[in-house]
């Protein structure tokens, strides 16, 4: 990500809790990894987006333990699913097709024990559009800091925007473009979408809700500004492998996966089968919160 906020300081202090690292390899002791990003919706349930794990045979999660510095819980996956009309092909190239619709681009992992210090975040009711929030709402997404010749440091921090659109040939895609100055790069994926509302029942209180799984970026190529010869630099560094960053960012809704999910879920442990929890209401902000585990 560039041009994000560490989350350190997030003004309602709840992502730590929910925002979480995957580290993903084909093997335990493989040299070879993907990195990338995911959301706690129970202490052992986590979400991602399916490019992240495709091809990949051990993965393990990292969960903030504290901020500034960052230091983690590191939990080992049970097991893990990836949607069968997600990614194919290269595993560390895979690419997702032309035309969105019909692609599902979601994985859920069940770790081998419950996160200590996970605060997981409850997702938006079934029938939630992020193109009709009442009011002016505030979404968050959130990435892995690069510094100015986009190495990723570890540091996680997040961006802000208010407006969404629905890909018109998939119903269950969303784009939104990010503040100036702002980017979503490479290994950003499956970063949790959330969108921050006024609580009906305490209107001087905000609440988060999952409204999404961040997949990939488009737009604008984004590259920081290092002065007038910035870009050669950047080719003297990386050759002609430079990090993409975009300002675009594509996300996938959860209430169209809850119901896969919880399938998963339940063939992954059939005698202890989680749920994950969603909103109870009609109206974004009414009914309550179904507990998390």
């Amino acid at each position: 990500m560039l041009g994000g906020t560490d989350i350190a300081q997030d003004p309602l202090g709840t992502s730590a809790g929910y925002v979480v690292m995957v580290d993903a390899r084909p093997w335990r002791f493989s040299w070879d990894f993907k990195q990338c990003l995911g959301v706690a919706v129970t202490r052992d349930v986590v979400l991602t987006a399916g490019h992240c794990l495709h091809g990949m045979g051990y993965v393990r999660v990292r969960f903030v333990r504290k901020t500034n510095p960052l230091v983690f819980e590191r939990i080992e996956a049970r097991s893990f699913a990836i949607h069968p009309d997600g990614p194919t092909g290269e595993p560390y190239a895979p690419k997702p097709p032309r035309n969105l619709d019909g692609y599902r681009d979601i994985a859920v992992i069940l770790l081998k024990k419950p996160s200590k210090v996970a605060a997981p975040i409850t997702a938006v009711h079934m029938d939630f559009d992020p193109t009709a929030v009442p009011g002016v709402p505030t979404f968050y997404t959130f990435g892995t800091r690069r510094d100015q010749w986009l190495e990723i440091k570890e540091d996680i921090h997040f961006l802000t925007f208010d407006k969404v659109s629905r890909r018109d040939s998939a119903p269950y895609w969303f784009d939104a473009r990010t503040m100036d100055g702002t980017a979503i790069c490479v290994g950003d994926s499956g970063a949790p979408v959330v969108v921050s509302v006024t609580d009906d029942h305490a209107p001087d209180r905000t609440v988060r809700y999952l409204a999404g799984i961040l997949t990939f970026s488009g737009g604008d190529r984004m590259v920081p500004n290092l002065g007038p010869h910035h870009f050669s630099s950047l080719i003297e560094k990386w050759g002609m492998n430079i990090p993409v960053c975009g300002n675009v960012l594509t996300f996938i809704d959860i209430p169209h996966h809850v119901d896969w999910i919880n399938e998963k879920l339940k063939e992954m442990s059939p005698a202890n089968p989680r749920v994950i929890p969603v909103l109870d209401g009609q109206g974004m902000g009414r009914g309550t919160h179904v507990p998390a585990e």
